[in-house]
């Protein structure tokens, strides 16, 4: 079992086999598909359901509210009840079975996207392969990820030799402590800062001893470099946030991107140092996550997703007159 905090409540993901949890699969999927959708009954459960792998996703009563399935290549029968939707259980399903498919080796993963769905998992990676079609009914198109930058990014070995204490997931539920964590994260930077957030969250990156301490890693390091990708950067440079001073200030140490609205993702607001530190908030509107000095493998992950997200940014025309 593996346990993912996403907006306001407790996303349990569980890998289970056919034969032991049978019925609860069934159950959601005919809520879903039969009862919702209007897919025949019979479609809810074919022959590939026994040699599948599965998993249930829980919430913070334990009750199951999502499933999927994959079975070799092919994600499928990906179901959330409706009053659970929008709140992080399909993504959080999703990661377990990445993280899977990474770990076992898969080289590619496809599934067939109803069209509604296409910018989630567009999101992810995930790119259309093919034409147009209709399953149950349901227009769908066939969608395919190459799981090679996965397996890529996988960093080496933990040294042994950290402190027990740096692996500590803190948990931080107020803008106050995430501005300490950000300061405290941010002040043992070596190498790169990356920080997603859709205004830069003011409450947390914008004030006078978190730009001052970057300006003092950027200026420290030889080989520094802080990126900071936005989605809404009128608001930036509206309220004048500290940090688009800093990005007129170094010019080659800084970059800024701007995210584009219709760019989907799993995440909501994060900092990244060095592939190792973290900051990360779970929610879009309320300051719940947590802080984790030396994560690697998590850390990695989520420089790759912010490097997948930046591909996807450009420089914004409200930055061109910003340099010194």
């Amino acid at each position: 079992v593996m346990i993912e905090s996403i907006d306001f409540f407790t996303i349990e993901v569980e890998q289970v086999d056919w034969q032991g949890s049978q019925a609860v699969i069934q159950g959601i999927r005919q809520k879903v598909f039969v009862d919702e959708q209007g897919v025949p009954q019979a479609l809810a459960v074919d022959e590939q359901d026994p040699t599948a792998q599965h998993w249930i996703a829980y919430n913070q009563a334990g009750q199951p509210v999502g499933v999927a399935r994959l079975a070799n290549h092919q994600i499928g029968r990906m179901a959330v009840l409706k009053s659970f939707r929008d709140k992080g259980v399909g993504s959080a399903i999703l990661r377990r079975i990445l993280k899977l498919a990474a770990d076992t080796g898969l080289d590619h993963l496809q599934l067939n996207a109803q069209l509604h769905a296409v910018p989630f998992y567009a999101g992810v990676g995930f790119e259309v392969c093919g034409t147009q079609f209709e399953e149950a009914g349901i227009p769908h198109l066939p969608m395919r990820l190459n799981m090679q930058r996965f397996r890529a990014a996988r960093p080496s070995l933990e040294p042994v030799d950290i402190d027990p204490s740096a692996r500590v997931r803190i948990r931080l539920d107020s803008a106050d402590g995430f501005r300490e964590h950000a300061l405290l994260l941010a002040g043992g930077a070596q190498r790169e800062i990356r920080i997603f957030s859709a205004r830069l969250d003011p409450a947390v990156y914008d004030n006078g001893e978190f730009h001052e301490c970057l300006f003092d890693f950027a200026t420290a390091h030889a080989s520094a470099k802080i990126y900071l990708l936005a989605r809404d950067v009128q608001w930036l440079v509206q309220h004048s946030h500290r940090l688009l001073a800093l990005y007129a200030r170094l010019p080659s140490r800084v970059e800024i991107r701007a995210l584009s609205p219709r760019t989907h993702t799993l995440h909501s607001d994060f900092m990244v140092i060095d592939r190792e530190a973290i900051l990360y908030n779970q929610s879009t509107d309320r300051h719940i996550g947590y802080a984790q000095l030396y994560a690697p493998r998590i850390a990695a992950e989520l420089a790759r997703d912010f490097d997948n997200l930046w591909e996807n940014g450009s420089p914004d025309p409200e930055f061109r007159d910003m340099r010194l």
